[in-house]
């Protein structure tokens, strides 16, 4: 079997890149074609199956750019030249071929492609996110894909299974399957982290992150994330700020700009970075952070990544957003849509100040994390696949 990904995401997204591990490591061959964002350039980094690149210009919003890139489905042979599919269907080689995509705007491609395989090929579609509770053109230009789409999809992964029977309604011909964004256990610095816990007192240094989309004018609602920073970094002389994530606002580029300026190496800027610097600094992270504006049309239950792994970073996570797990535990500082910015900023200090606590939490937080393990639910992947094809043999 040949499975083909498409995708727009930069080189580590983290669902992405455990999706090629499952198919590698159960013996599948991978063909990757991905249309990079010309931001999220990454020097040296790991290839990770065979692919085909193809950069997009950098735009305030990429999905335009994805868009017209869908359109090229409408002409295959001319798609077929331009996109240069012999280096695909040379890889084939009689095989059998499913075809996983894993964004909405890509859906068109992900036909093109199955078109070219003369329709001996099957489409999965991994659905990151609810869209249907999205506003604005993120939202629409998913829906009208999906729309278009639907009876094409003969698989769709969902995100979390709270999510399973909207989605069986949404694409009628598909077999659906639930896979969390949980990590991956094993790719931990276990002995980093437990060294953290156990050696954490009134003199350790103590580090806010947040990992994650900065889109602001979507959901995120970043600068509460800063005003939380600030009032820390104010607060306590201990406190070191760690914010990375993709971003062209210069709006937001000035608030890290001045923020450098007055706290110098204790607010941290780092721009895009890779899965291994991701893990690296959730590894040295004591408290990190969802949070969503309250007035977000998004607010559905969703499988965030970040939670699961800064869990089981021994990190508390401090959220504001309707998450698909328990959320009592005192580990997770859980707020609701009415919460308010002022409560949320002082319940941080106060947890500053109180060493004995944050270790207990941290402690707390590492236990559960071993909960929510990728290795116990990636073979659902590979089960759907199967399913496909010992369908289409019957």
């Amino acid at each position: 079997m040949l499975v083909v990904i498409l995708d727009r995401h930069p080189p580590f997204d983290g669902r992405i890149e455990r999706h090629m591990g499952t198919v590698r490591g159960h013996g599948l061959n991978c063909f990757r074609i991905r249309f990079r964002i010309t931001e999220h350039v990454v020097h040296h980094e790991e290839k990770l199956c065979e692919e085909l690149r193809f950069f997009v210009p950098k735009l305030k919003d990429s999905r335009l750019v994805n868009l017209i890139v869908g359109a090229f489905a409408l002409f295959p042979s001319l798609s077929f030249r331009i996109f240069k599919m012999e280096s695909l269907l040379s890889q084939s080689d009689g095989q059998k071929i499913l075809v996983h995509v894993h964004d909405a705007e890509l859906l068109p491609f992900a036909r093109f492609v199955q078109r070219a395989c003369e329709n001996d090929a099957f489409i999965v579609y991994d659905r990151h996110e609810v869209f249907e509770h999205a506003g604005g053109l993120y939202g629409f230009v998913a829906a009208v894909f999906e729309k278009l789409y639907r009876k094409k999809v003969a698989g769709v992964v969902a995100h979390t299974h709270l999510y399973e029977s909207a989605n069986k309604s949404r694409f009628p011909n598909a077999d659906v399957v639930a896979v969390p964004n949980f990590p991956l256990t094993n790719e931990y610095d276990h002995d980093r982290i437990l060294d953290k816990i156990e050696k954490f007192d009134q003199d350790s240094e103590i580090v806010l992150s947040y990992v994650g989309s900065l889109n602001y004018r979507y959901d995120r609602d970043i600068f509460l994330v800063l005003e939380v920073f600030r009032s820390a970094l104010e607060h306590n002389k201990r406190v070191k700020t760690v914010i990375a994530g993709a971003t062209g606002s210069d709006s937001l580029l000035s608030e890290f700009s001045e923020m450098r300026e007055k706290y110098g190496e204790r607010f941290e800027y780092r721009g895009y970075v890779s899965r291994r610097e991701v893990k690296k600094i959730v590894e040295g992270t004591h408290i990190s952070f969802l949070l969503v504006k309250p007035d977000s049309k998004l607010w559905a239950e969703t499988s965030a990544n970040k939670v699961y792994e800064c869990l089981l970073a021994g990190s508390v996570f401090i959220n504001r957003c309707a998450l698909d797990i328990d959320t009592s535990p005192e580990c997770i500082l859980d707020y609701e849509r009415e919460s308010s910015d002022e409560e949320i900023v002082q319940d941080v200090i106060e947890l500053l100040d109180d060493t004995e606590r944050m270790r207990r939490l941290m402690g707390q937080a590492y236990e559960l994390g071993k909960k929510y393990r990728y290795e116990d639910v990636e073979h659902r992947y590979i089960q759907l696949y199967e399913e496909l094809f010992k369908g289409s043999e019957e």
